[in-house]
């Protein structure tokens, strides 16, 4: 999921402005709906539209601002997009270099010489190989079908979701994986990475309800193995 997430964002983000402008089919699909004697379907889509206004400065502030509580997630998300080839066919060496940089799992823990602290910078050794094959991924993705390039830059998010097009990211990798070893070790970490904690907060719910207080030392060891096999189940899949 995480290369869909950028776009799946932003797409969202559209769609609450498209309805806070009155330009969506859905809300006057709603306001018809809950319209009655006492409140038309016009007044209910003001209140719509005035509720929205927070709601959009919330997502702004939260997902697309530089410093949103999730903006190092979407660093991210946007780097992801990078093992699509259908998104890399639109691409040039620096876009991709900027890009990967931003990647956490590429980078490294440098030490500050003004204060002895450490921060995040770009482990080189680690991108170089993705650079060095970025010619060879930037041909094959040009060597796509013209109109699987041209439905990815013309439709919308949901319609690149697996099952809704012919289009497999798993399968391309799959056939690339001698081709491009780098790129297929890369694709597979970013595959892995799981857009929400819903399913690690279920499993840590599960054991919370069915373990007392007389058995709480044995609650972490549950904890670690059911997120182990998860993992493992994930990659064995991928």
């Amino acid at each position: 999921m995480a290369p869909f997430a950028y776009d799946l964002i932003h797409f969202v983000r559209n769609e609450l402005e498209n309805v806070s402008t009155g330009q969506h089919p859905t809300l006057t699909r709603a306001a018809l709906h809950y319209s009655s004697a006492n409140q038309s379907a016009s007044v209910v889509m003001s209140a719509c539209k005035f509720n929205l206004g927070s709601t959009l400065a919330y997502f702004d502030k939260t997902f697309l601002a530089e410093d949103g509580d999730y903006q190092r997630d979407m660093v991210f998300y946007s780097a992801a997009r990078l093992i699509d080839p259908r998104f890399v066919a639109c691409l040039n060496t620096l876009d991709v270099s900027v890009l990967l940089k931003s990647v956490p799992f590429l980078q490294k823990a440098v030490e500050c010489t003004s204060d002895g602290h450490t921060v995040m910078a770009p482990d080189e050794a680690l991108i170089k190989p993705l650079l060095d094959e970025f010619a060879t991924y930037n041909l094959v993705s040009h060597e796509l079908n013209a109109a699987v390039v041209t439905h990815y830059k013309e439709s919308n998010i949901y319609k690149r979701l697996p099952g809704e097009c012919d289009f497999s990211i798993a399968a391309f990798w799959r056939r690339q994986a001698s081709a491009l070893p780098a790129w297929a070790a890369f694709a597979k970490r970013v595959r892995l990475v799981q857009t929400s904690s819903a399913s690690c907060e279920r499993a840590i719910g599960t054991h919370e309800r069915k373990i007392g207080e007389t058995k709480r030392s044995a609650l972490v060891d549950y904890q670690f193995y059911t997120t182990k096999l998860s993992f493992d189940n994930q990659v064995s899949e991928k």
